[in-house]
C-alpha cells in the first residue's frame, strides 16, 4: 500500500509541476492554456486551471474550423524541417565566403590566375576586397589612436573643463608680465 501511495504522491507533484509550467507558458506567450492528464488505470484526468476553465478553452478552440486549427499549427516535423533549411543555407553560405576568402588568399599570395575567373568569382573577389580594406582600415585607426600622445589641444579642453583655466591665464602669443618684463622679439 504505501508503494502505491508513494507513487500516487510522486505522480501528484509531477502533475503540480506540469500545471506550474502550462501556467507560465500561458503568461509568457499570453495565450490561454488547458492541461488535461489521462493516467492509466484512472477514471477522473487531472484537470488544469479547473474544469470550468478548461472546458471553456477546449469549447473555443472547437469552435473554430479545421482549416483555422491547422493554420497556425505546427508539427514537430515542419518544425525541425525548417530549422534544417535554415541551417543547410547558413552552411552554403559559410562555404562560399570561405571559398571566395581562399581564392583571395591564392591571388594576394599569386598562386592563381586572374584570367580563370568568372564573373561571380569576381564580384565575390571585389566584395572580400571591401571587407578586407575595411578590416584594414579600422586597424590602422585603432594603431593611430594608441601611437599619438596626447595633443596640446585636448590637454587645454581637459584643464578648461577641469576649471584649471578660470584664475590666471597663460598665453603662448606675445603678452608680457610686468614681473618678467617684456617678451623677447616683439615690439614694445
Amino acid at each position: 500500500m504505501t508503494r502505491n501511495s508513494g507513487e500516487s504522491q510522486k505522480k501528484a507533484k509531477k502533475i503540480a509541476s506540469l500545471s506550474k509550467q502550462a501556467k507560465e507558458l500561458s503568461i509568457l506567450c499570453d495565450i490561454q492554456v488547458a492541461l488535461i492528464v489521462c493516467s492509466h488505470g484512472e477514471t477522473i484526468p487531472s484537470i488544469s486551471p479547473n474544469e470550468d476553465e478548461a472546458r471553456v478553452i477546449v469549447n473555443k478552440y472547437l469552435s473554430h474550423s479545421e482549416e483555422e486549427r491547422s493554420k497556425k499549427l505546427i508539427t514537430l516535423e515542419t518544425y525541425l524541417s525548417k530549422k534544417l533549411e535554415e541551417e543547410e543555407e547558413n552552411n552554403t553560405r559559410k562555404i562560399e565566403e570561405k571559398k571566395i576568402e581562399i581564392l583571395f588568399n591564392q591571388l594576394y599570395e599569386a598562386n592563381f590566375n586572374l584570367y580563370k575567373l568568372n564573373a561571380q568569382e569576381i564580384k565575390e573577389l571585389l566584395k572580400q576586397c571591401a571587407i578586407t580594406k575595411a578590416e584594414l582600415e579600422k586597424r590602422m585607426k585603432e594603431f593611430d589612436e594608441q601611437s599619438q600622445p596626447p595633443s596640446l589641444v585636448s590637454n587645454f579642453k581637459a584643464a578648461t573643463e577641469d576649471g584649471h583655466a578660470g584664475g590666471a591665464s597663460t598665453s603662448l602669443v606675445g603678452e608680457s608680465d610686468a614681473s618678467r618684463g617684456p617678451i623677447k622679439g616683439h615690439d614694445e
